[in-house]
């Protein structure tokens, strides 16, 4: 039976299958974790650094700040697609 420390690493891992995700499609990721509070993953976009948001691991996603789900926590590909549309930056005209 896996207690909270196997499951706050299992999310820790995941967060950083997400990072690597992101960071293959250009996207600045990094992972923040300090004592007493959950960790998370800070994404930005680099062409507008002003474009970023925090996503969460719980049960089974990955989630945002505000509490929406993202994707599952099995589906890296699909959640980096929601994440990099989400913080894309679109071009004037």
């Amino acid at each position: 039976m896996e207690g909270p420390v196997g499951e706050a690493d299992a999310q820790r891992a995941d967060l950083l299958r997400l990072a690597a995700e992101l960071a293959a499609r250009g996207y600045l990721a990094a992972l923040d974790s300090r004592p007493g509070q959950q960790t998370y993953l800070v994404v930005r976009n680099p062409q507008a650094e002003m474009m970023a948001e925090r996503v969460y691991a719980d049960d089974a996603f990955f989630v945002w700040s505000w509490h929406q789900p993202v994707a599952r926590r099995s589906e890296v590909t699909r959640a980096a697609d929601v994440i990099t549309w989400v913080l894309r930056t679109v071009s004037p005209g």
